[in-house]
């Protein structure tokens, strides 16, 4: 079975070069540059799923995980060379700014759910929940068996309307921004296709005891401190919905990039170079958001790539989080 899931899709659209690192050679850095930004969003998005999950102290699994990370980075420390040494230290310092911004986001949203209870209609169901659906498509079976992946944050019955949502927790600059285009997000489509094609088989197999699927909720933590300058408010929830004609369509677009996707795996497995089959993309946000920014022009350049790899990076799985197909398999 090829499983693909929504990041793997999401980076080929973004740039056919990334998805050539990160899926078809599947190689990852050996120690990745902390991204404050980012690394402040992991520890509150694990924070708020450990609460959902488990209903454990959120706020303590932020000091477990960024404890360590914290104690890796100091292991590493100990034998690196001088360029090596400034990244540990750089990150050591990134992840203690990252973890006291996490603490004042997560314990905000505490109080923000007591006092204004944005749960109260909501009725846990599962979290961290992995979908693995088969598409059913002709074209692309006739290929290989292919399923979907998703892995939701959260799921609920929303007993105001009595169907199911799932729900999605954001770190955001603001709110604005990800709400403008919330609607077209494929994250959204995407979840929304795999809830849309699994309720289909539910109903199949018991169509009275399965609560029809309406859409999903962007749970939205602002990243700030909440100072005495800062003006609220920090938290915010964002409905998105889409009808089963823009998921049918949206299933059309899906089932013509996995085939694209298929393709090229298939011209580089024949030698094709990859230079045709899997261009790069180059934007502004490559400097922050590619872990392949150092090694995607030395492909062109003639420098000795497989030596940079060999040293820099190291194989991976890009489906590791995926517990249940890593059971399955």
């Amino acid at each position: 079975m090829r499983y693909f899931t929504n990041s793997e899709l999401d980076t080929m659209r973004r740039c056919p070069r990334k998805w050539y690192f990160s899926q078809y050679l599947s190689i990852y850095r050996q120690r990745e540059v902390v991204n404050e930004a980012m690394y402040t969003g992991t520890l509150a998005h694990a924070a708020i799923a450990e609460l959902y999950n488990k209903g454990n102290d959120p706020l303590a699994e932020i000091t477990l995980m960024a404890a360590t990370d914290r104690a890796e980075n100091e292991t590493a420390l100990i034998d690196a060379n001088d360029g090596a040494r400034a990244i540990i230290e750089q990150n050591l310092e990134r992840i203690g700014a990252s973890e006291e911004l996490a603490i004042i986001m997560v314990t905000g949203y505490l109080e923000w759910l007591n006092e204004e209870g944005p749960d109260e209609f909501l009725t846990f169901i599962s979290a961290e929940e992995e979908l693995n659906i088969v598409i059913p498509s002709e074209q692309i079976q006739e290929i290989k068996p292919v399923a979907l992946l998703g892995k939701l944050d959260a799921r609920f019955i929303d007993e105001r309307s009595g169907a199911r949502v799932f729900m999605d927790h954001k770190t955001v600059q603001n709110f604005p921004d990800r709400e403008k285009w919330a609607h077209l997000d494929p994250q959204f489509l995407y979840y929304g296709l795999i809830e849309y094609l699994t309720l289909q088989g539910e109903q199949e197999v018991d169509p009275d005891a399965v609560p029809w699927t309406d859409g999903g909720i962007i749970n939205m933590l602002r990243k700030v401190k909440r100072s005495a300058r800062a003006k609220p408010p920090f938290y915010k929830r964002k409905e998105v919905r889409h009808s089963q004609h823009e998921l049918r369509n949206f299933y059309i677009r899906t089932v013509g990039e996995v085939l694209r996707i298929l393709q090229i795996e298939m011209q580089l497995d024949s030698g094709l170079d990859h230079h045709l089959a899997c261009p790069p993309s180059p934007t502004s946000n490559c400097s922050w958001d590619c872990p392949y920014l150092q090694l995607c022009p030395m492909t062109d350049d003639g420098s000795d790539v497989s030596g940079f790899i060999e040293d820099a990076f190291k194989v991976g799985d890009p489906i590791e989080r995926y517990v249940s197909i890593e059971d399955a398999e």
